[in-house]
């Protein structure tokens, strides 16, 4: 995976300065929990600039004025029995750039469990404003949609480099 990295990241680093990180995991988090067993996922790190200069974003005709630009990568998880393990390194993308990429949250994709997921929910927030408060339990249609089992977001991460507890099962109807 990490040729095609390159690859991607070299290919858009002549449209924009995504550039791969020599540390990757110099910043990273370890996502750890339960998984039903008909539901498939990945995690995805959306990536977003901090610089305001032309180069690092985009002009949005329905807003009417410049966004940044984002980058997502996605990360599989490693699924035994009903449990799951993914690493993911936070700074895969340099933050060492004229547009200063910053991960700024994570998704959860799901599927039923063999189908390649491809609807995503925001799972943590990256923006080191609070700590997670325990275990994060989502509940996932085979559609590929899912839900918070709790009414307050407790998913904003301001800790790295540690282990973070996702549970995800199938949403009952």
């Amino acid at each position: 995976m990490s040729v095609f990295l390159a690859l991607v990241l070299s290919s858009c680093a002549l449209h924009t300065d995504l550039v791969q990180s020599d540390m990757p995991s110099e910043k990273f988090i370890d996502v750890v929990g339960n998984v039903d067993e008909s539901i498939g996922f990945k995690l995805r790190v959306e990536y977003r600039t901090t610089a305001q200069t032309p180069a690092c974003t985009d002009y949005s005709i329905a807003l009417g004025r410049r966004i940044v630009k984002t980058y997502t990568l996605d990360y599989y998880p490693q699924i035994i029995g009903l449990s799951h393990r993914t690493h993911i390194p936070l700074q895969q993308v340099s933050p060492n750039t004229e547009c200063s990429w910053q991960p700024t949250g994570i998704l959860i994709c799901s599927a039923e469990r063999g189908v390649e997921p491809t609807s995503c929910s925001s799972i943590f927030a990256l923006n080191g404003q609070q700590k997670t408060a325990g275990p994060v339990t989502v509940e996932c249609t085979l559609q590929g949609w899912c839900f918070e089992q709790t009414d307050v977001f407790n998913g904003a991460i301001s800790v790295f480099n540690q282990t973070y507890v996702l549970h995800v099962f199938k949403k009952q109807t």
